[in-house]
């Protein structure tokens, strides 16, 4: 092209399969690099012969230029997911005077080549020796296709362990082959061929590591395991020695070496893997552990090793022949006590314990003994400290010891820090309410030293004592008179600047009384004073502390306001309620109210002039009897109603005889007469009573005669309580 003519351009490059023909490519972008002098050409891509072009439209370029392009995700009508690609440019109408192809490539991942038959080559896993397989498993694209895979172990293939599966679409997933029973083997590979359709591929990805992969030893018929110390270079107590191992059924002899000595052997027979238990039968010490394993069978054994989480040892401590150690008993605090007891085995020979304590050293005391023991070291007097230090001598300079612990002594006082002055957690004693302070009790030792004690009583100071203990002592401070608050604490102080020690304070005999809160306003709830009847109250009693000022109380009789009272005091006093009219109801509360906080202790027992029995709507008299029977005429009854009408019904032996009513005033206690229709004969009687409205009753009497024409009656008198009567 010569620059000015313009000409027709069609260029279509070979096809580029990456060096892979049968792998299909998964296109990322399409670079081209070309200058059309800034003309429009078209631009498409072909895959695989052409059966699909992709047309990526017009595009110039201006001087040497590189384009970029993204093909169409769906392979079904883009570039994408093809084996081969080949460049297609072609000018338009118009055509080109410039024209210059440079280069172009396509960024690609490649898929794994389409095979009817894979076969993955055995591996180790990275171990080269006996292993057992549970499962296997592999990433694959069988497009739909049926497929069979067979493990192969140890170059044989497992056809009883191989499995048929039809892929999922045009899609990559993975494969589970599992084994049952499992697969014992050094090496492990697959084969992967498939059935249906004849011409079926499949795109073969990666094997997965398994995740589980028990790797066994190999088999052997003598085995020695080499000396091993376990990690601790300590003589130790061998009890026991816990062996994993696999006899196959066949007896395997184990000789155990400690330090290279051999001890008693035990013969070992498994069928299975299993935890083999050997036991020393006697006191069995040394630093080092072996053994030999060996059969006289044809059948190997395959030995796992010595479990040492399930083997029994003691740790025994390093010989020495002298030490020194130092401990606080894990408190920087002083300490108190007169004993010292340590763990040593001094094999026999004399050993010299020195305590040093706080720095001064104390007299040497010597012991002795074979094994594993616990010895006392007791000092002459009680002593006081902080630290413990202590020296361990062999009196033999040829001969060690085992040293193993000091031991923290069962009767241990840990002593306050000194202090010079201290004040102690301010308290409520586990309540909010005001109490009446008495004494303020502490258990401190001031060293024969004065200390001045101040309480605090809500923040304000009271009088101050001095205290002066040669010991550990429970003091008591008293107030005099009582002091009221809610919070307490105290501040302590040498006088002598002697340090002395605050063991504890001791607060639960300090009141004498626990006041109720202040208050302004009171509702003091509703009581019927234990009886559910109505009474005549003449005096309501309580007790208040108005502190100096004036308390209105306003009582409230079944809800009802009543005249109020007012009351004030400079200390606690029961103060009465005086009712100047008559009330009659059966809850008695009231309010308190002032313009001053005061303290109520509560309600005294009233003063009742009269009891009513507790109100009813239905009612019975008797049941009374009479062995020789009687004529029944009249009825008396003593009531207070609260409505105005009340019925009647008389029955003899339970049947009904007579019934009738009895107009009454209400809230007014009277006494009714009420005269039968007749006459009525009979030996048991009983008398029902009702009413819409509750009715109080009281007592009353049933007349009778011993005829029916009698004019001199005789009567049966009762209570409220229907069980109390009497004959007249």
């Amino acid at each position: 092209i010569d620059g000015s003519t313009k000409q027709q351009i069609d260029l279509k490059t070979s096809y580029f399969d990456g060096g892979l023909p049968n792998a299909r490519k998964d296109v990322q972008v399409v670079k081209i690099h070309a200058d059309t002098g800034d003309a429009l050409v078209n631009i498409q891509l072909a895959k695989d012969g052409g059966d699909i072009v992709e047309d990526f439209g017009d595009h110039r370029f201006n001087g040497a230029t590189l384009l970029t392009l993204a093909p169409n995700t769906d392979d079904t009508v883009g570039i994408n997911l093809g084996r081969s690609f080949q460049l297609r440019i072609t000018s338009l109408a118009d055509g080109v005077t410039t024209f210059k192809f440079l280069h172009w490539s396509i960024d690609y991942e490649p898929r794994p080549e389409q095979l009817n038959v894979v076969r993955v080559l055995p591996t180790n896993f990275g171990s080269a020796g006996r292993k057992r397989f549970y499962s296997l498993s592999f990433s694959l694209n069988a497009f739909k296709n049926t497929c069979t895979v067979t493990p192969i172990l140890d170059a044989v293939r497992q056809t009883q362990a191989a499995k048929t599966f039809t892929g999922i679409a045009d899609e990559k997933f993975l494969q589970l082959l599992s084994f049952n029973p499992n697969l014992t083997g050094r090496e492990l590979g697959l084969e992967i061929v498939v059935d249906s359709p004849d011409n079926g591929v499949i795109e073969f990805y990666e094997v997965i590591v398994p995740k589980v992969i028990e790797v066994l030893p190999d088999r052997t018929k003598h085995y020695v395991i080499p000396q091993t110390d376990l990690g601790n270079p300590a003589r130790k107590g061998f009890v026991r020695v816990a062996i994993d191992i696999n006899t196959f059924g066949k007896n395997v002899t184990f000789i155990p070496l400690i330090d290279g000595s051999p001890q008693k052997a035990s013969v070992i027979n498994t069928r299975v893997r299993k935890l083999y238990l050997h036991y020393f039968n006697k006191d069995t010490k040394g630093i080092q552990l072996g053994g030999t394993f060996q059969t006289s069978e044809d059948t190997a054994f395959e030995l796992y090793g010595i479990d040492a989480a399930n083997s029994v040892f003691d740790v025994l401590p390093l010989p020495s022949a002298f030490i020194r150690g130092k401990t606080d008993f894990n408190s920087a605090s002083r300490k108190r006590f007169s004993r010292i007891s340590f763990v040593c085995d001094f094999k026999g020979l004399l050993g010299t314990f020195t305590p040093i304590l706080d720095g001064v050293r104390q007299p040497g005391v010597s012991f002795s003994g074979s094994g594993k023991r616990t010895h006392s070291y007791y000092f002459n007097e009680t002593k006081i400290f902080v630290d413990l230090e202590y020296e361990l001598k062999s009196n033999s300079s040829q001969r060690d010891f085992e040293f193993y612990s000091i031991l923290k002594p069962e009767i241990l006082e840990i002593i306050p820090e000194p202090v010079k002055f201290y004040t102690t957690p301010t308290t409520n004693l586990g309540t909010t309410s005001r109490k009446r302070f008495i004494a303020f009790a502490i258990i401190i030792g001031t060293r024969n030293g004065d200390v001045t004690l101040t309480p605090f009583i809500d923040g304000v100071s009271q009088t101050p004592s001095t205290v002066n203990t040669s010991r550990k002592t429970t003091v008591l401070h008293y107030f005099n008179p009582s002091v009221e608050g809610t919070d307490i604490f105290a501040t302590l102080e040498s006088t002598e600047n002697v340090e002395f020690e605050v063991y504890d304070i001791d607060l639960q005999e300090s009141i004498s009384e626990k006041l109720p809160p202040l208050a302004t306003y009171l509702e003091i709830p509703p009581s019927n004073f234990g009886v559910a009847g109505k009474k005549r109250i003449r005096t309501m009693p309580f007790e208040i502390n108005t502190r100096g000022g004036t308390v209105t109380f306003t009582p409230k009789v079944d809800g009802v306001v009543k005249t109020a009272s007012t009351h004030s005091s400079s200390e606690k006093r029961t103060k009465l309620h005086l009712f100047a009219t008559d009330v009659f109801g059966i809850d008695y509360g009231g309010t308190l109210s002032s313009d001053d906080p005061f303290e109520f202790y509560g309600l005294q027992s009233p003063e009742n002039v009269q009891l009513l029995p507790v109100a009813k709507v239905f009612d019975q008299i008797g049941p009374f009897s009479l062995d020789r029977g009687a004529w029944f005429k009249e009825l008396r009854l003593r009531i207070v109603p609260t409505g105005s009408l009340i019925t009647w019904t008389l029955y003899l032996s339970d049947t009904q005889e007579d019934t009738g009513s009895i107009i009454t005033t209400p809230d007014v206690e009277k006494v009714y007469e009420v005269y039968f229709t007749r006459a009525v004969k009979g030996t048991v009687v009983r008398l029902e009573l009702a009413s819409d409205d509750a009715f109080h009753r009281i007592g009353g009497e049933i007349r009778y005669g011993d005829s029916g024409g009698a004019t001199a009656l005789k009567k049966f008198k009762f209570t409220n309580e229907m069980s109390q009567w009497n004959r007249t």
